[in-house]
């Protein structure tokens, strides 16, 4: 990834925490089951999460579920990081 990526990035994750900080303790992730990169970049966004809000609920949605052809992120897998973050998912 080259830097100007990281840099969109990291102003990303710092646009959706701007304001008070521990206000809303209910976290949606939302992922797409064909790219890889979006269920891989939702461990970034936890560990932001973790350091801007103090024990919050966060819950996992996968989008896109009617290109089940197209599944890049196994179901293994999703599973796997659900439980490995404690994690909620529907």
């Amino acid at each position: 990834m080259s830097d100007s990526e990281e840099e969109i990035k990291e102003k990303q994750l710092k646009l959706v925490f701007v304001g008070e900080p521990n206000v809303g303790k209910v976290i949606i992730l939302v992922y797409d089951i064909t790219d890889c990169d979006s269920f891989d970049n939702m461990a970034i966004w936890i560990e932001k999460i973790k350091e801007d809000v103090s024990d919050p609920l966060i819950a996992v949605f996968a989008n896109k579920c009617d290109l089940e052809h197209k599944r890049a992120v196994r179901l293994d897998k999703t599973k796997k990081f659900i439980e490995q973050y404690g994690l909620h998912t529907f």
